[in-house]
Order: structure tokens, then C-alpha cells, then sequence
């Protein structure tokens, strides 16, 4: 694992409670989720996870991610803000634990999971975001999550916003 200088560290560490007291501010239904701003969106590659190629590691047929939402506009680009709707599915006998669910945006992988923790409700099941809102430009959110059998989903999506 990486190691992180203490200036980083704090910065990002300031970054998410900043966030987190906003969102939480809001109230949790009216909220909207932003996933990253303009700054983040540069700092940690939006528009190079965008265009990089999707990961070739084998992952298990179940668990697996469906996205619902959002559905791109024929030019394959959404507006914000935008619904997230994510729907987890595994086999019978087995369950998705949704304490491991990890979002993770841009070719650097930061990881957004606690800004989305402080608005919504995961379950076993997925999750709902209402009002999602990302800079313009390209991006990538990876999303992952395991079983009770340590079998991890991900999903690669990819959002072209106006």
C-alpha cells in the first residue's frame, strides 16, 4: 500500500468532513451528492479514467453491479444533476454486504464513498442517489462491492456530462 504524506492526508481528511457537514446539512433526501468538484475532477484524472482502458482482471460471474441510471441521451451524455440507481445481484444462498461497497472516481481511484454514505441508504439490495452533480466534462466511477463469500462485483461506468 501507498503511503501518503501527512499534508495529503489531511487535506483529503479535511476535503470529506467538509463535504460530509454539507451534505448532512442539507438533510438526506433533498440533498444533492457531488461527487467531485472542479479541482478533484483535475487532480485526480476525470477525464483520463474517462478514456482509460476498462480493468482485465477476471471477476466472478455473481455478485455482479447492474446500473438502472443514469441512461445517457442518445449522444451518450447525461445532464446534471442526475439519478444514480444501482441494483447489486447475487446467487441464491449467498448476500451482498453492503458495509463493502467502495465508489471510486478517476484514473487516480480516490475514493468518493464516504460523500455518498452521508446521503443515502445502501442495502443488500443497491443503492439510490436523486440528485447526483459532477463538473462538465468526462469521467469514471468504479464500483465495488462483495458477497458474504468475499466474491467482489464491479461495475466500470463511464459519464460524458453537458
Amino acid at each position: 500500500m501507498k503511503s501518503f504524506p501527512t499534508t495529503v492526508f489531511v487535506h483529503l481528511r479535511a476535503a470529506a468532513l467538509s463535504t460530509f457537514m454539507s451534505c448532512a446539512a442539507l438533510g438526506s433526501q433533498a440533498a444533492t451528492w457531488q461527487i467531485v468538484n472542479e479541482a478533484e475532477m483535475l487532480e485526480y484524472g476525470g477525464p483520463q479514467g474517462f478514456d482509460a482502458p476498462a480493468p482485465l482482471r477476471t471477476r466472478s460471474v455473481q455478485p455482479s453491479i447492474e446500473l438502472i441510471s443514469p441512461v445517457p441521451s442518445q449522444d451518450g451524455k447525461v445532464n446534471v444533476p442526475f439519478p444514480i440507481q444501482v441494483k447489486f445481484l447475487t446467487t441464491a444462498g449467498s448476500f451482498i454486504r453492503p458495509d463493502t461497497l467502495r465508489i471510486l472516481y478517476g484514473a487516480m481511484k480516490f475514493d468518493v464513498t464516504d460523500r455518498m454514505r452521508a446521503l443515502i441508504q445502501i442495502t443488500p439490495n443497491g443503492f439510490q442517489v436523486d440528485n447526483a452533480d459532477i463538473p462538465k466534462g468526462k469521467h469514471r466511477l468504479l464500483i465495488q462491492v462483495k458477497d458474504d463469500k468475499d466474491r467482489v462485483a464491479e461495475k466500470d461506468i463511464r459519464l460524458q456530462v453537458e
